[in-house]
């Protein structure tokens, strides 16, 4: 599958260090593409990022609890939150590359003074002004913050603290010729500033970052991990494979160490069906499954992970007790993948 790739430059110094212990567990690094959150109509090549949120109100969320004084309700200016929130996300999503174009419409749609999502008719009217195939709308921002502080006993300072959280709600929405659902979800993120003072709370308070400058940041962070989370995104995973003395398994290592991943997994699996001990059968079949995962036979995978497994359940040793976690670990991320294919063959 083109879903898989490897680095092999780890597993190859590991190899010539290795094999000539009397067992050794090696690590290779894979790469493995896992589908994003929404999957988008193949006729979305052109996308509009939508404000479409009621600015919230100055005085809502904005908390200080400091112990030097009492609890207070403040009234800061938020109106522009969203516009930095759907920017970082529209820079993320260019940046990817996956639609042919993304623009952005950052003044808000919403003049009704509180939550409304886009009617059918002005998706419609956006889509056609705007040539977009689909519309990822910002139709809620909400945040709340709060400034506390603390002491640190241990070392005699003062801790003034600033936690922001902030939640959203959106939607992706197609013009109705297309005869797509609206996708609605929700997003949140939370960050934490902390600035210390050995002389007072008052001067760790002015060594915090501006509390308006925090609540963008905290925007702009949501709007980078959304770009992150809804297209498919690369992961480096560890695969184990095994050494030992055994000849035959030192040359199906060989072939993966020069990437013949198909003479390396047909060695390993004669070897898994020979009369060697269980150990070391188990351990050609659980090197096997990685050669066919790498292949894109993960099917396979699974079966020589699931006869590997079978084989260290009768063995007691701590080797062969590591092993059987390993592959426990292992077997449960091939099932993942089966599970993630076909998500990704509708995103690709």
């Amino acid at each position: 599958m083109s879903h898989t790739r490897t680095r092999l430059t780890l597993l190859i110094g590991l190899l010539s260090a290795c094999l000539t212990t009397t067992a050794e567990r090696l690590v290779t690094s894979v790469e493995m593409l896992h589908p994003g959150s929404i999957t988008f109509h193949p006729s979305a090549r052109n996308v509009l990022i939508v404000n479409n949120t009621s600015p919230q109100p100055h005085e809502r969320g904005h908390l200080t609890t400091l112990s030097t004084q009492p609890t207070t309700i403040d009234s800061i200016n938020t109106d522009s939150t969203a516009f930095y929130c759907i920017a970082e996300l529209t820079d993320g999503l260019q940046e990817y590359g996956y639609f042919v174009n993304v623009s952005m419409l950052e003044t808000t749609q919403n003049t009704t003074g509180h939550y409304a999502p886009l009617t059918p008719t002005q998706i419609d009217s956006l889509a056609a002004l705007y040539e977009a195939d689909a519309l990822i709308t910002l139709n809620q921002l909400t945040i709340v913050d709060r400034l506390f502080d603390d002491y640190d006993d241990d070392t005699e300072r003062h801790i003034a603290i600033f936690e922001c959280r902030v939640g959203a709600a959106w939607q992706v929405a197609y013009p109705s010729h297309i005869g797509v659902e609206t996708d609605a979800f929700t997003t949140a993120d939370t960050l934490y500033w902390e600035a210390f003072s050995s002389a007072s709370l008052e001067q760790a308070l002015l060594q915090l970052i501006d509390r308006r400058e925090a609540i963008t940041q905290t925007a702009e962070s949501m709007g980078q991990r959304l770009a992150y989370r809804l297209l498919p995104q690369w992961d480096v995973q560890n695969r184990y494979l095994y050494a030992t003395r055994d000849k035959q398994l030192q040359t199906g290592l060989e072939h993966f160490r020069h990437r013949r991943f198909n003479q390396a997994a047909l060695t390993f699996d004669a070897l898994g069906e020979s009369n060697a001990k269980d150990l070391t059968r188990a351990f050609a079949l659980a090197n096997a499954a990685v050669c066919y995962e790498l292949n894109g036979y993960v099917s396979k995978a699974c079966q020589r992970a699931d006869a590997a497994l079978q084989l260290l359940k009768k063995e007691n040793s701590n080797k062969a007790l590591e092993a059987y976690y390993d592959l426990i670990h292992y077997r449960k991320q091939l099932s993942h993948i089966l599970d993630e294919h076909e998500t990704l063959r509708q995103q690709l």
